[in-house]
C-alpha cells in the first residue's frame, strides 16, 4: 500500500518508545505525528444503561447538539426504526423518541453530526440496493427523510458523518470488493458526486467505519481494512494515501472519532472480554493504547464517542444488546 511519505525525526517527551515521524503530503509538511509507548493515565466513571435503549445494529450515533447529549440507535425489533434520548447533564435521560420516520436494516446503525445549526442523522436504508439517507433536526422537529443521491452500500456497515470546511461530510463503504471508501458533501447547492478516496480499501462488514473527524484544519476518515486501522486526511490538496496508525491490531469495530480536550480520540473494540480501546492524537503525539474500564468483560462492541461539557463520553453495546456509556478520562 502506498503512504504518504515517512522520515525519521528526533525523540521527544515522556518514557522510552518514542518514535517521531514527519508525514509529507504533496510538497508541503502535513503533520508530525509522535509514536508513544506508554499508556495514558485515565479516570472514567462506570458504566450507566441509557433508559430503555436496547439495539439490534451495528453502529450507535453520539453527539452534543444545543447543550444536550444525543445518543441515536436501531431498535431491537423489526420494522427497525431508529430511536434517540437526550441528556441535559451527561447522566440523566429523556424518553427515547423516534428519529423522523427513518427505517434501517437488523444489522446497520445510525451517525449523528451537527451542521449549519441543525443535527444532522444518517442511516443505512431497509433493503436492497443499501441507499443512504438522511434527517436534519432543529431543535424542535426531524426534517423529511431524504435519499442522498448516487450513495449505495452494504448493510452491515456505519457510516461517517461530520462538519468541515462550510460542508456536512458524509463517508461510507462501496457495495462490493474491495470495499473502497466513498464520500460526499452536502452544501447549500446539494450533495456533491460521491467520489472514491483514493486507494481505500475496507472490510465491508459489520461495524468497521469508516468514520469522519475534522481536526487541526483537516478532515480525518479512518476505517478498520485488512491491514488494521487506516486514515487518511483530507486538506488542500486533496487527500492523503491511506496510512495505519500505531495502534493498528486486532479490531473487531470500531473505529469512532471524537475530538476532545484539543486532541483527536480513536475509539474501537478487539472482541471477546477486552472492552472498548482508545487513544488520541494531540496534534503531534499519539498516546498509548489504553481500555475503558467500565467496558471491560461485558463483551462490548460498536463504540461511539463524543466530547460533551468538560468530558469524553463513550457508549457501547453489551451482550444483551443494551446501550450502555461513560465518561472521562
Amino acid at each position: 500500500m502506498n503512504r504518504p511519505t515517512i522520515r525519521r525525526g528526533h525523540r521527544s517527551r515522556g518514557p522510552t518508545g518514542l518514535v517521531t515521524r514527519v508525514l509529507m503530503a504533496g510538497a508541503g509538511l502535513l503533520t508530525i505525528l509522535t509514536v508513544w509507548s506508554a499508556p495514558a493515565d485515565a479516570a472514567w466513571s462506570g458504566a450507566t444503561h441509557i433508559p430503555y435503549a436496547v439495539s439490534t445494529g451495528e453502529g450507535l450515533g453520539f453527539a452534543s447538539y444545543n447543550g444536550d447529549l444525543y445518543s441515536a440507535w436501531l431498535s431491537h425489533s423489526s420494522p427497525y426504526d431508529i430511536y434517540y434520548s437526550t441528556s441535559s447533564n451527561g447522566t440523566k435521560w429523556a424518553k427515547p423518541k423516534r428519529l423522523s420516520k427513518a427505517v434501517s436494516n437488523f444489522a446497520a446503525g445510525v451517525s449523528l453530526a451537527v451542521y449549519g445549526g441543525d443535527l444532522y442523522a444518517a442511516w443505512i436504508g431497509n433493503s436492497s440496493p443499501y441507499h443512504i439517507w438522511y434527517s436534519s433536526f432543529n431543535g424542535t422537529s426531524w426534517a423529511k427523510d431524504t435519499e442522498v443521491p448516487i450513495a449505495l452500500t452494504t448493510e452491515y456497515n456505519e457510516l461517517g458523518l461530520a462538519s468541515f470546511n462550510g460542508a456536512l461530510w458524509l463517508s461510507w463503504v462501496g457495495q462490493s470488493s474491495p470495499y473502497a471508501i466513498y464520500y460526499s458533501a452536502l452544501t447549500s447547492t446539494g450533495w456533491s458526486t460521491p467520489t472514491n478516496l483514493p486507494e481505500s480499501s475496507a472490510l465491508g462488514y459489520y461495524s468497521t467505519g469508516p468514520a469522519l473527524a475534522s481536526y487541526e484544519g483537516y478532515l480525518v476518515a479512518s476505517w478498520a481494512s485488512s491491514e488494521g486501522i487506516e486514515y487518511s486526511l483530507y486538506g488542500l490538496t486533496g487527500w492523503t494515501l491511506p496510512s495505519l496508525t500505531p495502534f493498528s491490531t486486532g479490531l473487531s469495530t470500531g473505529p469512532s472519532l471524537a475530538v476532545y480536550d484539543g486532541a483527536l480520540y480513536w475509539a474501537w473494540t478487539r472482541g471477546g472480554e477486552s472492552g472498548v480501546s482508545y487513544a488520541d492524537l494531540d496534534v503531534t503525539t499519539w498516546s498509548g493504547v489504553s481500555a475503558i474500564p467500565a467496558s471491560v468483560g461485558v463483551n462490548a462492541y460498536s463504540p461511539a464517542i463524543a466530547a460533551y461539557g468538560s468530558s469524553l463520553y463513550a457508549e457501547w453495546l453489551n451482550s444483551a444488546m443494551k446501550v450502555y456509556y461513560a465518561s472521562g478520562p
